[in-house]
């Protein structure tokens, strides 16, 4: 039971995090808002974007939905350089259908927060370039309801990404191709439970289309993943949904 719980918060901070990836080591492709605020920065102009995320999960026997909102922030240095503040929370809400096991209630709430360096090599009318890096964390807080008993536990995960995205600027739309690297690891609590994550490292390549006059963004992202079930010797399909809704300003 609490190793199913440990997994299954594994994957809620990596969507909260990384846009709705999967956690582990392959690199995918998604439809999703860029990992920093817009594809070029000019100097004395700050910037801003926020999103809100909504998902769907769903297994065999256990399904969930979870709203998300997240905040960035940048502040210019020079022509060449930036630093981006990020905070956000995620808050998940599921239950289990109870057909071949006790009903399960379960609610998770995650806070994600980072700071990214950001040099900015290129920069012109059509085309911009960005490589960032910097640090990365998280705490998520469960509330587990099972068989009649009540359990609660946390999660702090710490990391660090680094990556690079580009900017293709039309008349009215741009694409925001990037690439994303993140390495994590952290420590799980449940009652008097503590499970060691280990390090494990998620690359993902993505895009987005931007309206710019409005500055809004609307990305799907289809994700399904694959999660052991509880005796380790069959895999369960997990369906996840996500819609992404952001404005960057």
């Amino acid at each position: 039971m609490k190793k199913n719980l440990t997994n299954l918060m594994i994957l809620v901070i990596s969507l909260m995090l990384f846009n709705g990836t999967e956690a582990n080591c392959e690199t995918q492709l998604t439809i999703s808002p860029p990992p920093i605020t817009t594809s070029s920065f000019e100097k004395g102009k700050n910037n801003q974007r926020w999103d809100i995320s909504y998902l769907s999960m769903s297994m065999d026997e256990f399904s969930a939905i979870g709203l998300g909102f997240d905040y960035k922030a940048r502040t210019v240095m020079s022509k060449r350089t930036a630093i981006t503040f990020q905070l956000g929370i995620f808050a998940l809400s599921g239950e289990s259908d109870g057909e071949s096991q006790s009903d399960m209630e379960m609610s998770v709430t995650t806070i994600p927060v980072s700071l990214n360096f950001e040099y900015q090599p290129i920069r012109t009318k059509y085309f911009n370039i960005i490589l960032f890096a910097g640090g990365l964390a998280s705490k998520g807080d469960t509330n587990v309801k099972f068989g009649g008993e009540k359990q609660s536990g946390n999660t702090v995960m710490t990391g660090f990404q680094g990556g690079i995205q580009t900017g293709f600027e039309g008349e009215k739309f741009g694409i925001t191709p990037f690439f994303l690297s993140v390495t994590q690891s952290g420590e799980s609590e449940y009652e008097e439970t503590t499970v060691e994550i280990e390090e494990y490292r998620v690359n993902t390549i993505g895009f987005d289309i931007i309206h710019k006059p409005s500055g809004y963004t609307l990305s799907s992202v289809l994700d399904f993943a694959e999660t052991l079930s509880g005796d380790d010797e069959e895999e369960e399909e997990t369906k996840i949904v996500t819609i992404k809704f952001g404005r960057s300003f």
